[in-house]
């Protein structure tokens, strides 16, 4: 029953939730909406692959965030 149980979260963990994950990536194509403001999104990439340990789940993430009345515009700084 324990091997059962450890197959099954490692299925989970390993292959079904890095599926889903993707997918929802690759539908967001690196937009995510604001919930407070509606014209306002966040374009955002992860420069690097995640760092996934025992105790710790890492990953960069770069940003900009954007009015969809003026367009995304990159500040000079």
């Amino acid at each position: 029953m324990v091997d059962l149980i450890q197959s099954s979260l490692y299925t989970a963990l390993d292959v079904t939730l890095p599926a889903t994950i993707n997918k929802l990536l690759v539908k967001s194509n690196g937009y995510l909406h604001t919930p407070l403001i509606p014209t306002w999104w966040l374009d955002w990439e992860t420069p690097g692959s995640a760092i996934v340990s025992a105790d710790a789940f890492m990953v960069q993430v770069k940003g900009l965030m954007f009015d969809t009345v003026y367009g995304e515009q990159e500040p000079a700084v």
